[in-house]
């Protein structure tokens, strides 16, 4: 069955929805997108990542301010292609290159949309946890801070972490210290205290990273805005890592070193339990 997508304000079959070649995002990957969990026909948090979207345009020059019948065209998406718990992908791009490589601010940008099942990791992988490796990740820059298409070295490390067949890269940046996944933020607990790399431009605000940490204040428990270094998180007790999809997902082996003693440890389990709580009551709310 052909996929229906949304493409320029039109939702038409996904043969037909056509990107000029010409298209920034295509030639420079200039542009940012955002990815989205729905749940039960309810595009979770949505508010909070078109926000961040309109914030990320404003400031890399894209002329997009947002638009409100986005939510209502993801609805229409939904329901054609038959789905109520999915993933959905926003795309926004600059628009045509029109022959200078300067940011042209008065482009007319393209956006388009997309829906599909849900990839999750395995119920094993929640039970007993998945691998990870840290790798040098040399080009943190403030762009770090934007969902950028210009993905291919997140890519590369996350096919390098495939390779070694573990889950996830872990990118450990200057000074040793370790600032985000290639997909996901980065979860540390000692000794009961969580810790988590600051937002501070150097890594993704995560929409999944704030959900967590409001969960975990649901428990009584503050997290601290620190880095730790790569040294230093070969002792952690547990380890987890989150983004919109995954949700909250166990670490149990760092560069095949046991993380604590293996298994998924209480803080991780309590924060994945108050976060589905707290989408089961944020979905019921919004429906």
């Amino acid at each position: 069955m052909k996929r229906i997508v949304y493409l320029n304000g039109k939702i038409v079959p996904e043969d037909q929805a056509y990107i000029s070649v010409f298209d920034r995002g295509f030639l420079y990957g200039d542009g940012i997108f955002e990815t989205v969990r729905v749940y039960e026909s309810v595009p979770f948090r949505w508010d909070m990542h078109i926000q961040r979207m309109v914030e990320s345009a404003q400031n890399l020059g894209i002329n997009w301010k947002g638009d409100p019948e986005l939510r209502t065209m993801t609805s229409e998406l939904l329901r054609k292609n038959d789905l109520k718990d999915a993933y959905l992908r926003i795309t926004l791009s600059r628009g045509i290159h029109t022959g200078d490589l300067g940011f042209d601010t008065n482009a007319e940008p393209t956006i388009a949309m997309i829906v599909d099942k849900l990839r999750l990791p395995s119920d094993e992988d929640y039970e007993r946890g998945v691998g990870a490796t840290i790798i040098p990740h040399t080009w943190i820059s403030p762009m770090a801070a934007h969902k950028s298409l210009s993905y291919l070295p997140y890519l590369a490390a996350r096919n390098k972490a495939r390779a070694d067949g573990v889950y996830e890269a872990l990118l450990c940046g200057a000074f040793g210290r370790l600032a985000e996944g290639t997909t996901s933020n980065l979860f540390m607990v000692f000794g009961g205290r969580v810790f988590t790399p600051p937002a501070d431009g150097r890594i993704l605000p995560g929409i999944a990273r704030q959900v967590v940490i409001d969960s975990l204040l649901d428990l009584g428990v503050k997290c601290i805005d620190e880095y730790v270094g790569a040294e230093d998180v070969r002792g952690a007790d547990e380890i987890f890592i989150t983004n919109s999809i995954i949700e909250v997902l166990p670490v149990t082996t760092l560069d095949g070193i046991v993380v604590g003693g293996g298994n998924v440890g209480p803080v991780t389990k309590k924060t994945l339990d108050a976060y589905r709580a707290r989408v089961e009551k944020e979905v019921r709310t919004a429906k």
